[in-house]
Order: C-alpha cells, then sequence, then structure tokens
C-alpha cells in the first residue's frame, strides 16, 4: 500500500464518519469528543492496512515500520518549525 493508498482511506472513513455524525446527531463537530472519534477511525484504517500488508503475524513489523516512518515525519515538522522560529 502507498503513503497515497492510505491517505486516501483515511479520507473515505473520516468522510463516512462526518455523515454518520450528521445523520445521528451523537456529538457536535469540533468537539473533544469528534476529534477523538477521528482519532480512533484513523487508528482503524491504519491497522487495517497493516494487517492487509502484512498478514496478522506481520501486525508487530507492520506497527515497528509504522513507528518509525511517523517518528521520521514527526523530527521533519518538528526541524522545519524550530528552522522557521530561528529565522533560517
Amino acid at each position: 500500500m502507498t503513503k497515497g493508498e492510505l491517505e486516501y482511506a483515511i479520507r473515505m472513513a473520516l468522510n463516512n464518519c462526518d455523515q454518520w455524525v450528521d445523520a445521528t446527531g451523537v456529538f457536535t463537530k469540533g468537539t473533544g469528543y469528534y476529534f477523538e472519534c477521528q482519532g480512533v477511525i484513523e487508528d482503524a484504517v491504519k491497522i487495517g492496512a497493516i494487517v492487509a500488508t502484512f498478514g496478522i503475524a506481520g501486525v508487530k513489523k507492520g506497527l515497528e515500520e509504522l513507528s518509525e516512518v511517523i517518528k521520521k515525519e514527526d523530527e521533519e515538522i518538528n526541524k522545519f518549525i524550530i528552522d522557521f522560529i530561528e529565522g533560517e
């Protein structure tokens, strides 16, 4: 699965969640519950992608690889923010 495919899957899942929230009114968009629900959905899509890619036996390996990708992205974002603040 490519990064673009994963992002598309997450976007589709979040769109479905928004439709459900609109239909049920279970909570208001923009609240803490709304954002927590979005986080759970994003995690579920990522876990599903890992299982689809690596199989059940490879979930631990997949989670470790995903963790490394996220860590690298976080480091790049933090560096960008620090450089921006310092005027570089």
